[in-house]
């Protein structure tokens, strides 16, 4: 059975905690910001289908944020299929950064912090299914959550179509075929990771390459708390071409810039969870291990983990 929810003519004082409150009932809990609340309009339409769920959002500009407090009181581990079919978003999930368009789409893990988001008037479509019934169909599955998927024309389309007539179709009669037709959608997921990113040992490049690569690693490990870290301090110093290192890189879908960032957030993150290193403030933490700036430091964390250092840090202290 269809289930719709909507935010028009809602008193502007409740506004950010009632779409709080269609969003968790909707899909699960998340935190709401950077809303006008004099001007905000939103609905979700939704329908399961056994333990799949197919919805579309509608909204204007706004913040999500799926932050570790959020996972740590849910058990469940799904995995959203985001498709824009208006509008645009900006997703960051484990250091991946994507802006996401009609024609693309994106998977986001619910036990993995992360932020969207929806610009003006936004419109997407989510297909959400248990992590469970894709991960063993596809290898090294998490380096795709929070990277931009491009969709051809046909596959975008018979994609939209079909979730669309899912979503539309509210004859009970239609349930096990319903059933059959969400679960097939699930293997056509699957079949465009694997097929259009070649994640497995073709995304991972050649034995050279492989090996190269775990050597760049190991250097910028060496290096992290260098703040003038930089692909061209790192090309030079393997004597390769820095158009080379990108090529590296790119082939795991992520920047040179963005993994470097990225394990600085996860090495402070060790460091913030380790009680060896709780007589060290927060920022002689982030300066140890490269960052240059605070309140850049605060930022990202918050972005990557969807919680300030501080509140982190004295959450898990308690």
């Amino acid at each position: 059975m269809t289930t719709k929810f909507s935010l028009y003519e809602s008193p502007e004082i409740l506004l950010t905690d009632q779409w709080e409150g269609i969003l968790s009932t909707a899909c699960y809990a998340l935190t709401v910001s950077e809303l006008n609340p004099s001007s905000f309009e939103g609905s979700v339409e939704k329908i399961d289908i056994g333990d799949l769920e197919i919805a579309e959002f509608k909204s204007d500009h706004h913040k999500l944020s799926r932050t570790p407090s959020h996972i740590t009181n849910d058990e469940k581990d799904y995995i959203s299929f985001i498709m824009p079919t208006r509008g645009s978003c900006e997703v960051t999930q484990l250091g991946k950064y994507s802006l996401v368009n009609p024609g693309n789409a994106v998977l986001l893990r619910s036990s993995q912090p992360y932020t969207m988001v929806c610009q003006d008037s936004f419109t997407y479509l989510s297909f959400r299914f248990p992590y469970a019934n894709i991960a063993s169909r596809v290898s090294n599955f998490e380096n795709i959550f929070g990277r931009s998927l491009d969709l051809n024309s046909p596959t975008h389309s018979f994609i939209h179509n079909t979730l669309r007539s899912l979503l539309d179709n509210d004859d009970e009669e239609c349930s096990l075929l319903k059933q059959r037709v969400a679960s097939y959608i699930v293997d056509l997921c699957a079949a465009i990771i694997e097929n259009e990113y070649c994640v497995g040992e073709t995304h991972n490049g050649s034995e050279h390459q492989q090996k190269l690569r775990k050597r760049i690693y190991a250097f910028i490990f060496d290096h992290l708390s260098d703040p003038d870290l930089s692909p061209s301090a790192i090309a030079d110093e393997n004597k390769m071409s820095i158009s080379y290192l990108h090529k590296l890189f790119k082939s795991e879908g992520i920047s040179v810039n963005r993994w470097i960032l990225m394990k600085r957030l996860e090495q402070c993150h060790e460091k913030l969870l380790n009680p060896g290193y709780q007589h060290l403030s927060i920022s002689r933490i982030a300066f140890d291990t490269g960052f240059n700036s605070l309140a850049h430091f605060s930022t990202r964390f918050r972005e990557y983990y969807g919680v300030s250092p501080r509140n982190f840090r004295v959450h898990e202290a308690a």
